[in-house]
């Protein structure tokens, strides 16, 4: 599959043909049906499986020798022996809801799944200890709380801590493979990433500083900045007519045909399609609007308005901008939940294939960009970020590369984001 290449506009302030291709020949078409052989094999760590169920079992044995202590065995009457029953249960509860990812209900569902499974029971038990971990509930941490600047800028992969928890850290096979795949990406252009755990605030980050071109990963935020400030605003509606401003070298989608086009129109063409026509005309008639205000609560310059439509930024600010797309998602607005599908369903994600290669179950609500240039390589981009939800846990995640785009620079992204969203190091992150 030929790369998409961009015909730089003069001053490079809407580069043409970014990230367009048409519905049938995404990037990653032609790599699917590999990545979900190679995602059915649910790329399990036995090891850490093993672990979690052991630990499941031993924080019920514990709640039992509590409970069973705190009575005596012998002369207990009808009602004592009422009491007796349930203490233990109650100790046998507090010792599981102790766990990040358990709950009475797992106990139950996994002794039921062990008793069935006859001579594969040990692992029947570890897929569901590690899927009810998966599955459980956790709260998201109010993201505006979080001091994203102490995310560390080491540029070896590097787990912190942003809240009280204790710092995490990976199993010895599990830092080698989110190691050796960021190899991989850095062997074909520089980059870095962030991933976060939104319940507890911890994460592992690489590279967190390192600025590309971001391509039209900025269409994502650009398009809640018209939704959060200008829709909810009350400054223009879904509905309303979207001037086309001249001479922004349009191409062939938007801004040949007509004057104006329904902001819905044009939003959904942004973050579903990437559409780049529809990114200039939007930019040409919003930008004045708020657009300077709304930028600069991330503190970072180059999303500035200038010379570029498509700004060079970082994983850092990345997910700055994600923790505030999501806080945004979860309003309530209904704008704001129409955007959330919009995100749920675009039609190129590396993010989206890599997790699924994982081997978890997710939703991801992305926006990712690529490019490449060969005559100006500063320009070259293979990069995605969003929201992760597996299970009962949001994830915000970023991945900023300057690879020239090609399908083996997409297996790369893909192989990293596939190293750290398995469940190994998403348990070890708890």
């Amino acid at each position: 599959m030929a790369a998409e290449v961009e015909a730089p506009d003069e001053k490079r302030e809407a580069p043409a043909g970014a990230d367009r291709r048409p519905d049938s020949a995404s990037p990653q078409d032609g790599r699917r049906g590999a990545a979900s052989r190679r995602a059915g094999g649910r790329r399990r760590k036995l090891a850490v499986l093993a672990a979690a169920g052991l630990v499941l079992l031993l924080a019920v044995a514990a709640g039992i020798a509590a409970a069973l202590s705190a009575y005596p065995p012998s002369g207990l009457g009808s009602d004592q022996g009422t009491a007796r029953a349930t203490g233990a249960a109650a100790v046998i509860a507090d010792a599981v809801d102790r766990m990040a990812a358990a709950s009475a209900e797992v106990v139950s569902s996994v002794a039921e799944t062990a008793q069935s499974a006859g001579g594969e029971s040990a692992l029947a038990l570890e897929d569901a200890v590690t899927q009810a971990a998966l599955d459980a509930e956790r709260a998201t941490l109010d993201l505006a709380s979080l001091d994203l600047n102490a995310i560390p800028s080491t540029e070896d992969p590097t787990c912190f801590s942003l809240t009280s928890a204790e710092v995490p850290a990976l199993s010895a096979e599990s830092q080698a493979a989110v190691t050796e795949a960021l190899a991989q990406v850095r062997a074909m252009g520089e980059g870095g990433f962030v991933l976060i755990d939104c319940a507890s605030g911890t994460g592992i980050a690489a590279g967190a500083d390192t600025a590309v071109y971001g391509a039209s990963t900025y269409k994502g935020p650009y398009a809640a900045y018209v939704c959060e400030a200008l829709v909810d605003g009350g400054v223009i509606t879904l509905d309303s007519a979207c001037p086309v401003t001249p001479g922004l070298n349009y191409e062939s989608t938007f801004g040949l045909d007509a004057s104006s086009y329904p902001v819905r129109d044009l939003l959904q063409a942004l973050v579903a399609n990437s559409d780049n026509d529809a990114f200039r005309v939007l930019r040409g008639a919003y930008d004045r609007r708020g657009y300077d205000t709304w930028m600069q609560q991330f503190g970072d310059q180059a999303l500035a308005r200038g010379s570029l439509f498509y700004p060079t930024y970082c994983a850092r600010t990345s997910v700055k901008l994600w923790a505030h797309i999501y806080e945004y998602l979860e309003s309530g607005s209904s704008t704001a939940a129409w955007l959330s599908e919009l995100f749920e369903n675009t039609h190129v994600s590396f993010l989206r294939v890599g997790v699924e290669r994982a081997g978890v179950d997710a939703t991801v609500r992305n926006k990712a960009g690529w490019y490449v240039d060969a005559d100006e390589p500063q320009y070259n981009c293979t990069s995605d970020a969003g929201i992760v939800q597996v299970g009962g846990t949001t994830y915000l995640v970023s991945i900023m590369t300057a690879m020239p785009y090609s399908d083996a620079a997409a297996e790369a992204y893909e192989d990293l984001a596939a190293a750290f969203f398995d469940p190994g190091v998403l348990l070890a992150l708890r």
